[in-house]
């Protein structure tokens, strides 16, 4: 009567977001616009442009870009420094490749995915 299942630990797990602290919300465009004013103000703030689906407006844009995108766009670009040093030393020069890969569908949203990627003085993807 008193015994606790795992199926019950995982349901606990799951309805309090217990193992997921990236995670702060259940709807996806509440969490991301938390995850945003968390970075906010940060020093080494990852998040480089931000738009959510239904503003006109850029929440985040870099300096010096004048973007529009319609109402309902949404764009989430993030890098970090570790991130921007790699495309910096691996994404110029003679021997540098730099690979943008883009899908869709792959959410229930259908949003467009896309990934950029450099290869090291190796020729291996970071």
């Amino acid at each position: 009567m008193h015994i606790i299942t795992k199926k019950d630990i995982c349901n606990i797990e799951r309805a309090f977001n217990l193992n997921k602290p990236e995670r702060q919300h259940a709807d996806d465009a509440t969490s991301d616009s938390a995850l945003v004013q968390m970075y906010s103000g940060r020093e080494n703030n990852p998040i480089l442009a931000y738009k959510c689906q239904g503003a006109n407006d850029f929440d985040i844009v870099p300096d010096g870009v004048n973007a529009s995108l319609p109402p309902e766009d949404f764009i989430f670009i993030m890098m970090d420094d570790a991130q921007w040093t790699m495309l910096e030393n691996c994404g110029s020069g003679d021997m540098s490749v730099v690979c943008i890969y883009a899908t869709h569908g792959t959410n229930a949203y259908d949003f467009h995915l896309t990934t950029v990627m450099v290869l090291d003085s190796k020729r291996v993807y970071m």
